[in-house]
């Protein structure tokens, strides 16, 4: 588990329901469920939604927009 808690198994923990639970309402295995809320995976959109309507929350409280990778662009990539 990362250092930090994620936001998915803050909420979870504040409304008082466990993976099992959890994987139980999504019809997914336990280890689905853990994996998703450890940030290895991140389930499909439609997942998330309903993730997100059974703690009342939006998908975006749960998983924010991951930042856009860049990479640095050289002086003659950029004709100058």
């Amino acid at each position: 588990m990362p250092a930090a808690a994620t936001p998915l198994r803050k909420i979870r923990l504040a409304r008082t329901l466990t993976q099992a639970q959890m994987a139980a309402l999504l019809s997914v295995s336990q280890q689905t469920y853990s994996r998703w809320e450890q940030g290895l995976i991140r389930p499909d959109t439609a997942r998330r939604e309903h993730i997100a309507a059974i703690l009342n929350v939006t998908a975006r409280q749960l998983w924010p927009p991951r930042p856009v990778r860049t990479r640095a662009v050289s002086a003659a990539e950029a004709g100058v």
